[in-house]
């Protein structure tokens, strides 16, 4: 897949000031584009010191960057994440393409920057685009690239789901449960976990007191 930089850092007008503050002191990112093999490998290695060391990966960003909206800086930063990767793969002979680890990654940031209000549904179409493209081309059609696929793509669209139910504690407690009983089922017992005492505050908050010590049983 061939991702243009270009309209990446073509903004003009009122996009170029809408996302300059977003940009300024970010020069590794942008820098990215352009790095090879060498300069890459270099990024991969502070990214594995810093999650050492318990500090924010540079992935991270790359994550967040990839859900401002236009669709050139979504391509562009799926796309970048996904060149890290193989470079890591084609740069160690002992290391395989690791669906596990690269979901667990993208599903931290998801639930995260979805959880801050971020995403939405042209977000999630695209990553499923891009990512089965992948599968297809970079893992021979593996199934266990397309289950991680489709796993990602759930886990977004149940965020969604449970982000647009407001006020409404109905509609809240199935969401909360949808994610619960997802996140088990990707065998995300930290999520699942954590989803679980959402689910008990807002039981709470509606005192339902049974429901919600059946949350922790």
């Amino acid at each position: 897949m061939q991702i243009s930089t270009a309209p990446f850092l073509g903004f003009t007008g009122s996009d170029k000031k809408k996302y300059y503050c977003f940009f300024k002191g970010r020069k590794s990112f942008v820098e990215t584009l352009f790095l090879g093999k060498e300069e890459k490998m270099k990024i991969l290695e502070e990214i594995k010191e810093n999650l050492a060391e318990g500090k924010r990966s540079p992935m991270e960003e790359i994550y967040e960057t990839s859900l401002l909206p236009p669709t050139d800086i979504r391509k562009t930063s799926i796309g970048i994440i996904l060149d890290l990767i193989r470079t890591e793969k084609e740069t160690d002979e002992n290391n395989e393409e690791n669906i596990t680890k690269l979901e667990r990654d993208f599903l931290d940031s998801i639930v995260w920057l979805f959880t801050k209000g971020k995403g939405d549904v042209k977000y999630v179409l695209l990553v499923n685009q891009i990512l089965s493209e992948w599968v297809q081309k970079k893992l021979n059609d593996q199934p266990e690239g397309h289950q991680f696929v489709s796993r990602l793509t759930g886990a977004m669209k149940l965020l969604l789901d449970y982000r647009d139910c407001g006020e409404n504690r109905v509609a809240q407690i199935a969401g909360l449960v949808n994610l619960a009983q997802f996140f088990f089922r990707c065998s995300r017992v930290d999520l699942y976990r954590d989803y679980l005492y959402k689910l008990y505050d807002v039981q709470l908050g509606v005192n339902s007191r049974l429901e919600a010590a059946n949350c922790l049983r």
